[in-house]
């Protein structure tokens, strides 16, 4: 019994942990865009970068005379509702909750006649609860998630100055 006991009060002591999780619904579907060679003019940019290659929507070259040539820009993060934290801490963490999480995930592709901004919405949401934990060994990391959204998200051009989100 003093083993419970203790299995129980360790598992309060923990906390919580959150995992993040690609929202599957009806509207995500496999997008249907040619895969292209492209040059990625600005890889330092970090984060997006590695969501981009991860992707693999698109096939990276290192040939600077492509005539494609991708320049990354900030992703954004709109704000998340934490009305649903309330219902964890009201509960010490046994009930799970659902925060979910948008991205806006965004380019330009220029090629020798054109040039076009695109978008992504990415559909995430981050799950909390003290069960993640026991997850968090399998659970995969925020860029891989962020790399299966991204290909499973559907391209739309952009108009430029629309976002009002958060840029991480």
């Amino acid at each position: 019994m003093k083993h419970i006991i203790s299995i129980v009060f360790t598992l309060f002591l923990s906390g919580c942990a959150s995992n993040l999780y690609v929202y599957e619904s009806e509207k995500v579907q496999s997008p249907a865009i040619e895969k292209i060679k492209v040059f990625i003019t600005n890889p330092e940019i970090g984060k997006p970068y590695d969501i981009l290659v991860g992707s693999g929507i698109y096939e990276i070259t290192n040939d600077r005379e492509n005539s494609n040539k991708l320049t990354l820009k900030p992703s954004s993060r709109n704000a998340m509702c934490g009305n649903p934290l309330i219902a964890s801490f009201v509960t010490f963490g046994l009930v799970p909750v659902s925060l979910p999480s948008f991205i806006e995930f965004t380019y330009t592709i220029e090629t020798q006649s054109s040039r076009a901004e695109y978008r992504h919405n990415i559909e995430l949401y981050t799950r909390v609860s003290i069960w993640e934990w026991l997850l968090k060994p399998t659970a995969k990391n925020e860029t891989e998630v962020m790399s299966e959204a991204l290909a499973k998200s559907q391209r739309m051009i952009t108009k430029p100055g629309k976002s009002r989100n958060w840029v991480w």
